[in-house]
């Protein structure tokens, strides 16, 4: 995997190679919908089963916190991460800095009051940052080659198993 480049494709360029193998799907994308794993798994067998970079999701795709691209006030500055049998194994975006956009984008009312400490945290200064999250039982699933992600999971969790 490190011996050659990993791949970067645009949401909107990817959807189109989607499009065109539409019959391929059993669930069709659609602009603005998040990708099911069939379309990342699809995406990755298209660039030759490399590490892929899908960047520019949608508004729609991304949290609220997501940096909105000046360019195109439809998408984010986001990317994720999808790789060969697993699908997605990271995902981030830069972070909104800007108070007025995330203050807007927290609503009004009872949904601003709840996410007015978020704001404020713009309001009162910080720097442009970013972030990114992993799924640590896929990282697992990826590194050790397991088919099935049930089968990484080094602690199994379900409904009323772990009581707090």
């Amino acid at each position: 995997m490190l011996e050659n480049e990993f791949r970067r494709v645009t949401y909107g360029d990817a959807l189109q190679i989607l499009n065109q193998h539409r019959e391929r799907f059993h669930n069709p994308p659609k602009d603005g919908d998040n990708l099911h794993r069939d379309h990342e798994l699809f995406l990755v067998e298209h660039f030759g089963n490399l590490p892929l970079f899908i960047t520019h999701f949608p508004v729609t795709c991304k949290p609220f916190y997501a940096r909105i691209d000046d360019a195109n006030p439809f998408h984010t500055l986001s990317a994720d991460l999808i790789v060969p049998d697993v699908g997605e194994l990271f995902g981030g975006s830069l972070r909104e800095h800007r108070y007025d956009v995330i203050a807007s984008k927290c609503g009004s009312g009872t949904e601003f009051e709840a996410l007015k400490w978020y704001a404020d945290l713009r309001r009162f200064g910080g720097p442009p940052c970013g972030g990114f999250g992993m799924g640590f039982e896929r990282y697992l699933q990826y590194l050790l080659g397991i088919s099935s992600i049930k089968d990484a999971i080094p602690f199994p969790r379900w409904l009323g198993h772990c009581d707090m």
